[in-house]
């Protein structure tokens, strides 16, 4: 399945793990009150205040907080960025499994929305890639630049959910959306982000920058660098399941993310 990225907008992918599966924000808005209570809840926005209130009320006094309005705004606005092949926006959920057959797909499959069946929802953050671009770099030519980003409910930061999340999308994006090149960043005092892409071998990108949003360090992966980055995730999460539960163990058997 391929992905345009330029152009007349890109197919909305649903990608398949063990006990998550993402897919694009739904048109009919079916996930604003879901999403609503992510953005009010500021524990869970620790580390991206600049998510605290909605974009228009950032230089305003007194802010509003967050409303299903500008949720639902916000919903359009980066559907239009993303109809343009600019971004892919991804809304994650936890799932309870379906009984799996010898026929069951053992590997993380993207399908059209609409060929998804209906299954138990409980959003438990969102993320993807809020910029996609094709930019010139010095001695490597014209790259596809993925600017990758994860928010997670404060309940769900353990249990390597995280882990399994930013595998699947970064997968795809090098797999689907022929991304050369990923980057991410998180504030120098989010210790666990910085652990993480430490961990898994994202390249450091120069020291913390200060930008309207705060302060951020910066990662990078290459298409080159992520079989060895990919390798370590998949390592981490065969040993990682503290909430999966013995329904889920046996589904694992049959669809693990290695295979």
């Amino acid at each position: 399945e391929e992905v345009k990225v330029t152009g007349e907008g890109v197919v909305m992918p649903v990608l398949c793990g063990d006990r998550v599966w993402l897919r694009c924000p739904d048109a009919s808005g079916r996930d604003d009150a879901s999403l609503l209570a992510i953005l009010l809840d500021k524990e869970s926005l620790e580390h991206v205040p600049h998510l605290h209130y909605p974009p228009q009320q950032q230089q305003q006094q007194p802010r509003t907080p967050w409303s299903l309005q500008t949720v639902r705004e916000r919903r359009e606005s980066q559907r239009a960025t993303q109809d343009k092949g600019q971004a892919l926006l991804l809304h994650f959920f936890l799932t309870s499994p379906p009984t799996p057959t010898p026929t069951t797909t053992p590997t993380p499959t993207p399908t059209h929305e609409s060929e998804r069946e209906e299954v138990e929802e409980k959003m438990i953050g969102f993320g993807g890639y809020r910029l996609i671009e094709r930019t010139a770099s010095s001695g490597s030519g014209e790259q596809l630049v993925g600017d990758l980003g994860i928010v997670l409910s404060k309940p769900h930061w353990r249990g390597a959910l995280g882990t399994e999340i930013l595998l699947l999308t970064i997968r795809y994006g090098f797999d689907k959306l022929h991304l050369t090149k990923q980057t991410a960043g998180t504030q120098p005092g989010n210790v666990a982000m910085n652990r993480f892409f430490q961990t898994y071998g994202f390249v450091k990108d120069g020291e913390p920058v200060q930008d309207t949003n705060g302060t951020w360090q910066h990662y990078y992966i290459t298409r080159e660098t992520w079989p060895a980055v990919e390798a370590a995730m998949l390592a981490k999460l065969a040993h990682t399941t503290p909430t999966t539960t013995h329904h889920q163990q046996q589904h694992h058997k049959h669809t693990p993310l290695s295979s």
